[in-house]
């Protein structure tokens, strides 16, 4: 590690960055660097604190920093130059933004004399207005003494409320400026405290119900909260679904988990239910197709006010922290004595043996998700990028752990299957990880299997290739009388491609030949592609 050459408090603005940034536990960043950041990888350089993982686009840094965050349940770090660093970068934040993850974007700017000026500089552009509609916050330091109040104000921001993705630009001349100044201590922020009004309300509806269901979202997982989710379910015997973005938040196995939300045999449970307890939900088209009514007796809880009756009206209106109001009701429960139905009890029961039959006795496809579960260990982390597959995999692969899948659910992002795989090796370098794409996402960041190789840093990368825009030859079918236009992709060896980076791989075109495939790829420590030939 390198130390700093001036007196204590005498430190560059990169430098007091890089420092204010190690107060909030940041130990890793992800970027390129540019021009305009210089000073910030200089400081890194000379601090060896924090690890710097140099991608090879700033979208894959993007993506990386959502997997990082997704992975661990902390800020995800990504550090572009201006201009085309940040605009790159800018499809990462829209899918942070939609999928509500914790993501830190920092950039060099052009000089400070330069901003909003329109005079020709090098990188020219008015970041903070691109960034505003995706992000949560964004700002600017003019001067060295600024940054670290307005690095606490981007920490407040991702900590407290929804978490979503902020942005702190700093131009190249502030960065490089000295500033003489003490760190300040960091902040913490707790949770806001939920009215006890409201909890009495949630739970007078609870008890008064006789079928109770509980629907677990993104911020189940956000808050921690899948131990509190599953005593909640074994209290009350209730039956627990899940968005996808909450997929992971109670084990697909356990005996009360009847799947993803948008199946026909999670509506029908809805339509049955008379109380949905929905936890960190936001009721999206994706989460809600297959209900033929709204739900009744719906207790909503939500940390964003602003998500209260916008697709159902609740009943019970919670804002607030998912796992505090849980800790609440649990608290409640002890004391009482709940008495479901036992007819509903008794249908659950024979329900979820159905639904493991029809599972284990369908037929084998050359790419199947039974495979993957199969090998892999339970807290294995799979990264799923748009594709046909991965959209089957919500309900076809189980998930056993929270934060051990992922996926650009809401702004459905192509390209992120790779390098965000790649982020969540990074947090967990002893954790088999995977990343599953189609052809056409997987094309848009294959330059990231260099960087998977630069850091020694063994992600599985299954390509599933049918040489075409699968989606949306589909969409053509259907919709536009099968008139196909734009959708057939050049035939690419995928292993070839891997070879070209130093990478192994292999091809899989028979249905039983990806397990064999997985298990050759765990023997290897460093990255491994597998293309599974359609």
């Amino acid at each position: 590690m390198h130390t700093w050459e001036r007196g204590a408090n005498t430190m560059t603005g990169g430098e007091i960055l890089i420092q204010c940034l190690k107060r909030y536990g940041v130990r890793t960043i992800f970027g390129i660097p540019g021009y305009h950041n210089l000073p910030i990888y200089d400081a890194l350089y000379r601090n060896g604190d924090i690890q710097s993982v140099v991608a090879c686009h700033e979208a894959g840094a993007a993506f990386m920093a959502d997997g990082f965050a997704r992975a661990t349940g902390d800020v995800g770090v990504c550090l572009t130059t201006a201009g085309p660093g940040v605009t790159n970068a800018a499809t990462g934040l829209g899918e942070a933004y939609a999928d509500s993850v914790p993501i830190l974007l920092m950039n060099g700017d052009v000089r400070s004399e330069a901003i909003g000026k329109e005079i020709g500089a090098y990188h020219e552009m008015d970041l903070l207005t691109f960034t505003r509609p995706l992000t949560k916050w964004n700002g600017m330091a003019l001067r060295v003494e600024e940054i670290p109040d307005l690095v606490d104000k981007a920490f407040e921001s991702l900590n407290t409320g929804r978490p979503r993705p902020v942005h702190l630009s700093i131009p190249v001349d502030v960065l490089k400026a000295n500033g003489e100044l003490a760190i300040p201590d960091r902040h913490s922020w707790g949770k806001s405290p939920i009215e006890e009004e409201t909890i009495e309300r949630a739970i007078d509806k609870i008890f008064a119900s006789r079928r109770p269901l509980i629907l677990a979202g993104g911020g189940t997982i956000a808050s921690n909260a899948s131990r509190e989710l599953i005593a909640l379910a074994e209290a009350l015997g209730a039956p627990a679904l899940f968005t996808r973005m909450g997929k992971g938040a109670i084990q697909e196995d356990h005996p009360l988990c009847f799947g993803y939300s948008r199946t026909k045999t999670s509506g029908d449970l809805i339509q049955e239910s008379d109380c949905m307890i929905a936890l960190g939900v936001r009721f999206t088209d994706l989460s809600r197709e297959s209900w033929q009514k709204p739900p009744r007796g719906l207790i909503h809880v939500n940390i964003d006010s602003r998500e209260m009756g916008k697709i159902y009206p609740p009943e019970v209106a919670v804002v607030g922290d998912v796992k505090l109001f849980l800790l609440h009701v649990i608290e409640q429960l002890r004391g009482r004595k709940y008495s479901p139905d036992h007819q509903w009890q008794e249908a659950l029961s024979q329900l979820k043996k159905e639904i493991e039959q029809k599972g284990s006795s369908s037929r084998r496809r050359i790419f199947d998700a039974r495979d993957l579960r199969e090998v892999l260990p339970r807290d294995a982390i799979v990264s799923v990028d748009v594709c046909v597959p991965g959209y089957a995999m919500f309900s076809e692969f189980q998930v056993y752990e929270p934060r051990t899948y992922f996926a650009p659910t809401l702004f459905i992002a192509m390209g992120y299957g790779l390098p965000a795989a790649i982020g969540a090796k990074v947090a967990f370098p002893e954790r088999v990880t995977v990343s599953v794409s189609g052809n056409g996402g997987f094309l848009m960041t294959c330059g990231e299997l260099a960087t998977a190789k630069k850091y020694s840093l063994g992600v599985i990368s299954i390509v599933i290739n049918d040489s075409c825009y699968h989606s949306i030859k589909l969409m053509q079918d259907a919709d536009y009388g099968g008139r196909r236009i734009g959708i057939d992709l050049q035939p690419i060896d995928f292993v070839k491609l891997a070879e070209a980076f130093e990478i192994p791989g292999i091809q899989v075109k028979k249905a039983g030949e990806l397990k064999l495939a997985l298990e050759k790829a765990l023997e290897t420590k460093g990255p491994y592609l597998i293309e599974v030939v359609l």
